[in-house]
């Protein structure tokens, strides 16, 4: 099993070589795991947002607002 820095160093890769999708799917891996932090998420959104993804999107915003409800990203 991948730790979670090695998973985020792939996304980071990923996202910097313009293979958004592998980012995506990389950091679908990260979403599932209990130590992912609000900055995983965030990038995760970013990435499903640059991909169309709209919707899949929205639905990570409940779970940034509980890892850092006092964020402006995520604030109603």
């Amino acid at each position: 099993e991948k730790s979670i820095e090695v998973l985020r160093n792939l996304a980071h890769s990923y996202i910097m070589t313009g293979e958004l999708e592998n980012a995506s799917k990389t950091y679908e891996q990260i979403y599932t795991l209990p130590q992912k932090s609000f900055n995983d998420v965030w990038n995760y959104y970013l990435v499903l947002q640059q991909l169309a993804q709209y919707d899949k999107a929205l639905t990570l915003l409940p779970t940034l607002s509980q890892l850092n409800p006092n964020d402006s990203r995520v604030k109603k």
